[in-house]
């Protein structure tokens, strides 16, 4: 019977350290944790290059929702055609999918596009309904 080859594992310390919407990328907390990570693949790596490899690929992972583009309040407004003080209170009450980064709202198009829809199928049950 052949005995079962095993991969050899890390448990990367930055995964833990890296939320979606956590803090702005320009932070200084956000600086932080980006060296934080590099150093510690680069540690891995002296030991096995494969395994660094997977610790960089988790990495750009985690990172890599906050290089999508979100739109601001105003772009949000624009695009729905509304003012911006309907945008922050929507937002503010969480009828309107935002996050905040660095105090300042932002919006993923993706997330007000799946909003409008849902907006439309909600006024036509509520047309069918009454």
């Amino acid at each position: 019977m052949a005995a079962k080859s095993k991969t050899p594992t890390h448990k990367w310390q930055f995964k833990a350290r890296f939320r979606r919407h956590a803090f702005g990328w320009r932070s200084q907390l956000a600086i932080k944790r980006v060296k934080e990570a590099v150093s510690e693949i680069k540690k891995v790596a002296r030991k096995d290059k494969a395994l660094a490899a997977e610790g960089a690929v988790s990495f750009l992972e985690k990172v890599s929702p906050a290089f999508e583009p979100s739109m601001t309040v105003r772009e949000v407004a624009n695009y729905l055609n509304v003012d911006d003080k309907t945008v922050y209170r929507l937002a503010q009450k969480g009828d309107l999918p935002g996050f905040k980064v660095a105090g300042t709202w932002r919006f993923k198009r993706e997330d007000i596009d799946q909003w409008i829809e849902d907006q439309k199928r909600a006024a036509v049950q509520k047309e069918g309904g009454e």
